[in-house]
């Protein structure tokens, strides 16, 4: 699996945090949420017929989207492990409820496919064929269905709901 974004790119949507190794979140939980969020990203792309993991060498535009999507994602994950800690202001709401809007819309684009990706090497034919405009056969993905189904959800607190 491939890392798409680093503690650096988190730390570009987040300025006002500092990671550390006493941090909340920690620079090792910030990579983590990296990792989680990229193999995330890696399932979908999966998905959608595209060879993964997709590399900067061979398909850097490609490679940039997951960079950006991933980041977001990431940056979410760690603003809600502070803010879940301490919040002290609406701005850390608003903050994290954009990170988190940013990632789900980014993910919704690329399930709905939406996403252009024209570097991104193609999966085998067999793959493909689960390719629909829609995302999945049937446009249903196919967690949807299951009552145990990963499902984050950001309320109106900003914290990261049960899932």
């Amino acid at each position: 699996m491939a890392r798409y974004a680093d503690i650096a790119d988190v730390r570009a949507l987040t300025p006002q945090r500092t990671y550390d190794g006493s941090s909340n979140p920690t620079v090792d939980q910030v990579l983590e949420f990296c990792d989680r969020k990229s193999a995330e990203l890696d399932a979908l792309l999966a998905g959608r017929g595209f060879t993964t993991p997709i590399t900067e060498a061979v398909s850097p535009n490609a490679f940039g989207w997951c960079k950006a999507a991933v980041s977001y994602g990431a940056a979410a994950d760690a603003e809600a492990a502070a803010t879940a800690v301490a919040r002290s202001d609406e701005g850390e709401a608003n903050r994290l409820s954009y990170l988190a809007g940013r990632w789900r819309d980014m993910t919704a684009a690329l399930v709905a496919g939406d996403v252009n990706l024209p570097d991104a090497g193609q999966a085998s034919a067999e793959a493909g064929t689960a390719r629909t405009r829609g995302g999945f056969a049937g446009s249903t993905p196919p967690w949807t269905s299951r009552k145990d189904a990963y499902a984050p959800s950001y309320g109106a607190s900003g914290r990261q709901g049960a899932w």
